[in-house]
């Protein structure tokens, strides 16, 4: 769905980071693909719209964190036909407390680009 020229809405496979103990993470690859006639950059890279991080009140900061790596903002270039694989990683703090057990999280990642 294009909303504003540059980006685009998908859902991907469910990615679910059962059992994660605190102090542990999970990993997944998202594979970014440029079906277009443009080479594109990578302008941002945004996990503001992801939900239900803080799911600890006792624990300051959001329990959940979001990270990727193998792409970045402003560097990584994608040519027509080709694609990118990152690897999208979910942590659990280690203060997270028996609350998070069954905490559902949003993962939301809004990728930015230019021509």
């Amino acid at each position: 769905d294009d909303i504003a020229g540059n980006e685009n809405v998908f859902h991907a496979v469910p990615f679910s980071p059962e059992n994660l103990l605190p102090g542990g993470s999970a990993t997944d690859t998202l594979r970014l693909r440029n079906d277009g006639t443009a080479t594109l950059t990578i302008a941002t890279l945004d996990f503001s719209g992801s939900t239900g991080a803080e799911c600890d009140a006792g624990n300051a900061g959001d329990e959940f964190t979001p990270s990727i790596a193998g792409v970045t903002a402003g560097v990584t270039t994608i040519a027509p036909g080709a694609f990118v694989d990152a690897t999208l990683t979910v942590a659990l703090a280690l203060g997270a407390g028996n609350s998070c057990q069954s905490a559902i999280y949003g993962l939301v990642l809004a990728v930015g680009v230019t021509s």
